[in-house]
This record gives C-alpha cells, structure tokens and sequence, in this order.
C-alpha cells in the first residue's frame, strides 16, 4: 500500500504523515464506507459505531487512543478530497461521542486521496477509497 502511495502521491508530507500516524498503532478490521461526494453514515455505519463504542469500553482498550482516518476517491480536487476525507472521520467521530462514547480519546485525520486501497480508475476501486479506517495506539 505504501508503495502504491508513494508512486500515485501529490503531496509527499501528506504521506509522511499517515506514516506517522499509523507507526506503533494498529489498524482494526472495521471500515466505514461512503458515497459519492458523501460525508453522511448510513445504517450500517452508525451499527458499527455502536459496535466499536463496545469494543472501547472493554479494560484492554480504555487506555488507547482511537485514530479515524478519512479518505477520499480521486474525484474532484486535491484540496476538496482532503475536506471531503476530514468530514467523513469527523461524521464518525460525533456519532462515537453521541453513543456513548464521549470519553474516548479520539484523534481525527484526512490524507484524501493519498494512500489508496484500491485503484482509483475503475468505479470499484473508488468506492472501496471513500472510507474511513479505524487505528489503535
């Protein structure tokens, strides 16, 4: 994946940044997902957000900092992806707070475009870079 940034990115402090981000956290298995142009949960999302209130609140993790990173599609530009990316972590965040989870210690990240999981050439690839992954430290 880092490679696959490196070589698509515009903005080398933007990637240097996720690295930082995410050096000594690990990444857990949900990931919330959006529409086009979108910064809005659905259903689903807002289920997991409940879901992942839990899962802080267990002894284990009550000591972690929870990491939302918001990403974005190549649609558009550069600078509205980055936004796009940052409402759709902040949308997750006040659902978090809303369910319970008002004591968490959260720290809300948007890198866009930059470090894609998918290509962002085909429709499939896109929708999987419209998301917001959650990570622990």
């Amino acid at each position: 994946r880092i490679r696959a940034a490196v070589s698509e990115m515009q903005r080398a402090n933007v990637v240097k940044d996720f690295i930082s981000t995410t050096d000594g956290a690990e990444r857990i298995s949900v990931t919330f997902r959006f529409d086009i142009g979108s910064s809005i949960l659905d259903h689903r999302a807002r289920r997991d957000v409940h879901r992942l209130v839990e899962y802080m609140k267990q002894p284990e993790h009550q000591d972690q900092q929870l990491i939302l990173i918001g990403f974005a599609d190549s649609e558009g530009g550069y600078d509205h992806n980055l936004e796009l990316a940052k409402r759709r972590a902040h949308a997750i965040e006040s659902e978090l707070k809303r369910s319970g989870g008002e004591s968490l210690d959260i720290v809300v990240k948007s890198f866009g475009e930059e470090a894609p999981v998918a290509c962002n050439t085909n429709q499939t690839g896109k929708e999987k870079n419209r998301h917001v992954e959650v990570w622990l430290k």
